[in-house]
């Protein structure tokens, strides 16, 4: 008798670790929203992005060695996932130049 095991691994941020979620997600939404209003087609990029970075279940975060842990790559474009390792690794801002920020939250980023 063979008996059928699934196997979860679970990682846990780092204590100071940052967590990335919310940020990457607002990101793409706010670049969705800028192409949106000067009439690029790139707008569905974004929010495919937001999309599917809004599905993970864990927490997105880096270790120090510079490893990210839970960024879904292969369902990313490689804008979306370029534009996120760049956010990580403090190399590009969350929101876009020319975004108006909408909200107390955004004024602050």
């Amino acid at each position: 008798l063979v008996e059928n095991t699934l196997v979860i691994k679970i990682t846990m941020a780092p204590k100071n670790a940052k967590i990335w979620n919310e940020d990457l997600v607002l990101a793409c939404t706010s670049r969705q929203e800028l192409d949106r209003q000067q009439g690029k087609r790139s707008e569905v990029m974004w929010s495919e992005g937001s999309r599917v970075l809004q599905s993970v279940r864990g927490d997105i975060y880096q270790f120090k060695s510079g490893r990210i842990v839970n960024l879904p790559t292969q369902k990313l474009s490689k804008t979306v996932d370029s534009l996120c390792r760049k956010i990580i690794e403090g190399q590009e801002r969350i929101l876009p130049d020319g975004y108006v920020a909408s909200n107390v939250q955004e004024q602050r980023l």
